[in-house]
């Protein structure tokens, strides 16, 4: 059995995503990782920072995210979901999620995320003009970006630096917007979902060969490529240094042909495209950036496809 040394992020049992230090006797040390698979008398498995396969272990205790950053969603079909279930939210890769149902645009769903007992550190809040369950319109949505913009002005009152990223369907929503008040010269940005569309429309017609392309990277069916941020560990690289170029014939023999590496992040930097000599050193902040195609989705946590994997 899984010795439990304290419990795991719901006051109990160890879910996945939970983040776990691990060891097999008293005399190890203890090692970083994550539940991300149960066994079937909900005993845990936990992957180790650099693995990519889940193992059991003799001892297991929680622990507390370096750092902090809630993210709290709010979601009008609470019959859909549980929140009582998850009271703490889950805990990945250092980010805590929350979730509170409730429609955004509704002033009294929306205040308990900023009340007195509601976390400092809310800094974005992203909105959208969709809704469940709903199919509105163009006018319809932006009237509803709108609503849940005026909503956050008047809730958060009391706070600096609350930044607002919102979607528009119409040109004016961005003029008409009014975000909360958060110093001159700090506009709410505004992802414009027609000139994006509208944009993709005449890239096409003006480059007819790049279509077939770019209409399989944009589609969400099952089988066509995706754009993948892999963990060097999910491709045996955790901890090894390796030129791009190497990378490249590494992927082409893990996924047979079926995946190609674009770049990679370290940290906060992107590098796209480098030269096929980069030396690349495959650390815990390093991702790497690829097309991949799968005939199968993900099955677990961290696991790559099942048609994907060695």
């Amino acid at each position: 059995g899984v010795e439990k040394v304290g419990g795991g992020s719901f006051g109990g049992s160890f879910l996945v995503g939970d983040l776990v230090e691990v060891r097999d006797g008293s005399d190890d040390d203890w090692e970083s990782g994550v539940v991300t698979e149960l066994t079937s008398d909900g005993s845990p498995k936990i992957t180790k920072e650099g693995w990519d396969t889940p193992y059991s272990f003799d001892q297991v205790r929680s622990r507390a995210p370096k750092k902090t950053s809630p993210v709290s969603f709010s979601r009008q079909n609470s019959k859909a979901f549980n929140p009582e279930a998850f009271p703490y939210g889950w805990a990945l890769d250092e980010i805590t999620l929350r979730h509170h149902c409730g429609d955004s645009a509704v002033e009294e769903d929306l205040a308990p995320l900023f009340g007195r007992d509601a976390s400092p550190t809310v800094s974005t809040a992203i909105v959208l003009g969709s809704g469940t369950g709903t199919n509105l319109t163009p006018d319809g949505a932006d009237s509803r970006v709108l609503m849940t913009m005026l909503t956050l002005r008047v809730l958060s009152e009391d706070r600096t630096g609350l930044h607002i990223i919102a979607e528009n369907k119409h040109d004016q929503t961005s003029t008409l917007g009014l975000g909360p008040r958060i110093g001159e010269g700090t506009p709410v940005d505004f992802i414009n979902t027609q000139a994006i569309a509208a944009r993709s429309l005449a890239m096409n017609l003006a480059y007819p060969q790049i279509w077939d392309a770019l209409s399989e990277l944009v589609s969400t069916q099952v089988g066509l490529p995706d754009v993948v941020f892999m963990k060097p560990g999910e491709i045996s690289l955790a901890g090894k240094k390796l030129s791009f170029g190497a990378l490249q014939h590494v992927l082409t023999r893990r996924f047979k042909c079926r995946s190609i590496a674009i770049g990679y992040t370290m940290g906060s930097e992107v590098m796209l495209g480098p030269n096929p000599e980069t030396e690349i050193n495959f650390g815990r902040s390093c991702r790497i950036i690829t097309i991949t195609r799968s005939t199968k989705r993900r099955t677990s946590l961290f696991a790559i496809p099942d048609d994907l994997a060695l």
